[in-house]
């Protein structure tokens, strides 16, 4: 039976990303290596209903893909089910900067009203430029349902012990600053320095490297939904009147 995607609270993910990788996929929504038809159908519903808030008639979906962790090996119990509709973005009458902007605005928006789950899985959807380089070690495509690249399990590797990194400690005092005191002037810089660590962490080192860890721990700690949360505040309290 085709199991519902369900609307709810975000529940607390598993947080903490060291020791040994998982020895198989996850089988909540993987059936050894290959898709369960009901999660594919689910998946495909939710990307329909994403697209249609894009309000781009002329939008071209090349391919619908799942990557990250649950693409891979190095998941947790209530990991994101990372979704991407890909399109080229070459083939629209605007530059990239623009394209790149407004697609983030709308996955921020949708994903920030809609909270979706796959068997406790949390779908984050996005717009992904075909041209843009990936880093994910694990892609598969539900339009063509096969695996674009396989994910390899390597049982000598282990993920970064984040916790002790003082990098992370550091960001994580600052959140807690920020929050607490309802700094808005910090939220903007905040993002900034926590995505340009995930980037430079991908470019270096890739899915596993230290950056894209941290990015991953805050993440999955509520860190980046708190600062959202904290940026609608202080608009409307910018923008209203009482």
């Amino acid at each position: 039976m085709i199991q519902p995607i369900q609307n709810y609270n975000v529940p607390k993910r598993q947080i903490g990303f060291r020791g040994n990788l998982n020895k198989s996929l996850c089988q909540d929504i993987w059936a050894g290596e290959t898709l369960k038809q009901g999660v594919a159908i689910r998946l495909k519903m939710l990307a329909d209903t994403f697209e249609k808030t894009l309000a781009a008639s002329n939008f071209k979906r090349k391919d619908l893909t799942i990557v990250g962790s649950m693409a891979n090996y190095n998941y947790g119990k209530a990991s994101d089910i990372d979704l991407h509709l890909v399109t080229d973005f070459s083939e629209y009458p605007a530059d990239r900067k623009f394209l790149t902007d407004y697609f983030n605005s709308k996955r921020d928006m949708f994903n920030y009203t809609n909270s979706f789950n796959i068997f406790g899985h949390p779908v984050e959807v996005s717009v992904e430029d075909a041209a843009s380089k990936t880093y994910s070690k694990g892609r598969y495509s539900l339009m063509s349902d096969e695996w674009i690249k396989k994910p390899v399990f390597d049982e000598k590797l282990e993920l970064p012990d984040v916790t002790s990194s003082q990098t992370y400690l550091d960001l994580k005092k600052s959140l807690d600053e920020c929050l607490a005191k309802n700094d808005f002037k910090s939220i903007t810089p905040l993002f900034q320095q926590i995505y340009a660590l995930r980037q430079s962490g991908l470019a270096q080192g890739g899915e596993f490297s230290m950056g894209n860890s941290i990015f991953r721990q805050l993440r999955n700690e509520g860190y980046l939904k708190k600062l959202i949360d904290l940026s609608y505040n202080a608009l409307n309290n910018l923008i209203s009147l009482k």
